[in-house]
Formats: C-alpha cells, sequence, structure tokens
C-alpha cells in the first residue's frame, strides 16, 4: 500500500488564490475569520480602531476630529501593516468612502561598544578612549549618551545623536585625572547610550583610568 503525504500550503500559495477573489468574498473571509475565535477578534481589532464610531455633522462644511488608533502590541512584528477606514453616511452621491490607513510597526535597539577599556595617565593629563555608537533597530532612532560614576572631569561627544537603521559613529571620551592625584587611584566611569524611541533599550560601557607616575627618560651625554 503506498501512502501519500500532502504537502503544506505556504503563504505563497494562498496569496496567490486570494488575489483572484473579489471584495465582498474577502470581507466574508475575515468575518469568518473575527467570528471564529477571540484571539482573532483581538489581532483584527488591533491593527485600527477608531473613534467616534458614529455622529452627526452640521451642512455648511461641517468638521469632526476622527482619532484614529494603532495597537502595535498584537500583531505578529515589525513592518507595514494596512488597511481601510470605511466611512457610510446619507450622501446620495457618495454614501460610502474608504480611506487607506497605514501602521509601521518597528524596533528600537542600541549597541554601545567595546564593552569595557582601560588606561592610564598622570596627574593633570587626559585620557582619551574611542566608543562605537550602533544603532540595532529597524528605524532611524535618536540615542542620548550619558556618563555616570567619575568622580573625575569627562569630556562626551557626542551626547546626543541621530541614527538610520544600521548605522554607527565614533564616540569620543575624554577623562582629565585631577592634578595632584597620587599614582595608583583608579576611577571608574560608566558611559550609557539610551534609545528616545524605546527608552527601555540601554547599552553600557566601562571604562577605567589609573593614575600613573611620570616616567623620565634620563639624559645620556659622551
Amino acid at each position: 500500500m503506498k501512502n501519500t503525504t500532502k504537502k503544506p500550503v505556504g503563504w505563497s500559495t494562498v496569496r496567490q488564490h486570494l488575489t483572484t477573489w473579489e471584495k465582498p468574498e474577502l470581507l466574508a473571509l475575515v468575518k469568518d475569520l473575527y467570528e471564529v475565535a477571540a484571539e482573532n477578534r483581538d489581532f483584527i481589532q488591533a491593527r485600527c480602531s477608531e473613534s467616534p464610531v458614529s455622529g452627526t455633522l452640521p451642512g455648511d462644511n461641517g468638521k469632526q476630529v476622527l482619532v484614529i488608533r494603532f495597537t502595535s502590541s498584537l500583531v505578529p512584528g515589525p513592518g507595514e501593516y494596512l488597511g481601510w477606514l470605511h466611512l457610510t453616511s446619507n450622501d446620495p452621491v457618495n454614501p460610502v468612502r474608504e480611506i487607506p490607513v497605514r501602521m509601521v510597526v518597528f524596533t528600537c535597539g542600541v549597541a554601545l561598544s567595546p564593552p569595557s577599556q582601560s588606561g592610564w595617565g598622570a596627574a593633570g593629563e587626559r585620557v582619551e578612549y574611542l566608543l562605537h555608537l550602533t544603532n540595532e533597530g529597524s528605524a532611524a532612532d535618536v540615542f542620548t549618551l550619558t556618563s555616570n560614576g567619575s568622580l573625575w572631569v569627562v569630556d562626551l561627544t557626542p551626547y546626543l545623536a541621530g541614527l538610520g537603521a544600521g548605522k554607527s559613529l565614533p564616540v569620543t571620551v575624554a577623562v582629565t585625572i585631577p592634578a595632584g592625584t597620587p599614582p595608583g587611584v583608579m576611577d571608574d566611569l560608566v558611559i550609557a547610550a539610551r534609545s528616545q524611541g524605546d527608552p527601555s533599550k540601554i547599552s553600557e560601557v566601562i571604562l577605567n583610568t589609573l593614575a600613573a607616575y611620570h616616567l623620565f627618560l634620563p639624559l645620556i651625554s659622551r
């Protein structure tokens, strides 16, 4: 006896089939999906909600502000989501109007590297570090850079930076060792980069600066 197994139908096959459907058929399909499970209702409602859902406008160019609210937490992931806002009225000429609506869902991410560096210098000198800031999100973002923990003077450039998705830029940090600092004293500095698109996305690096002895080379003459 010969066993046969059906190949699973992928999205490309479904999409090819749906492109031949008329609008009433597509609406009927969405209606069936909406009614079959609560999860489907949550997903479809998350695509677009409107307020108010009904109302009356006076004649002579009466106006009403519509608030379209998108919820990105229930969609599958980043991407572009399209839909239609349907307006019905008692207009005898154009009783139905359809307005396209669009929601773009993006991710935020930030990386500051390398994760740690160490440097040294004599009292009164500046010790410089070079870092790299990278936008790991899927859209352009602005990042705020801050320094924390150091008791010494810190110069941070830049402290505010805008980057496109996947782009990087150098960050310069200069730590000035105070005059009179005894050799062997260590200063710990934390540099943090925070996404303004999603403030919960933070990347930090640690810089350790050591106050060292002045080095004098002997003068030898013949």
